[in-house]
């Protein structure tokens, strides 16, 4: 099989490389290959080069986001525009939804959902 090449490629975490490096297996490899010691050892120093300088890779992925806040005005003032383009009935189902009969009846924590919703009626806002 001369002239044909055989590529080895090992991947392994930083404590199993030393401990291969340490206790010969991979001189012991290369020297049933017929490699140089002098070549072993260039190689058995990258791979300490590698594993001590290669820091581990970490995806850190923020999304940037924006807070909007609403008031009851703001609300108001989109539903307004909603009514004016004949959306009445939508938006009194949208009240119900809600179980309130206007929209300064809307607590804190269903500002934002009611203003979703309004834009999902096409609202402004």
């Amino acid at each position: 099989m001369q002239g044909t090449t055989l590529k080895l490629i090992v991947e392994m975490d930083t404590q199993d490389a030393q401990r291969v490096i340490k206790s010969g297996s991979l001189a012991n490899l290369f020297s049933d290959l017929n490699i140089s010691t002098d070549e072993i050892k260039n190689i058995e120093s990258e791979a300490e080069k590698e594993t001590v300088a290669k820091p581990q890779k970490t995806e850190n992925k923020t999304v940037p986001t924006t807070t909007i806040s609403y008031t009851h005005d703001d609300l108001a003032k989109a539903a307004i525009t909603l009514m004016d383009a004949g959306k009445q009935p939508e938006l009194l189902g949208l009240l119900q939804e809600f179980n309130v009969q206007a929209v300064p009846m809307l607590k804190e924590d269903q500002i934002g959902p009611f203003a979703l919703k309004l834009r999902e009626l096409g609202a402004k806002i």
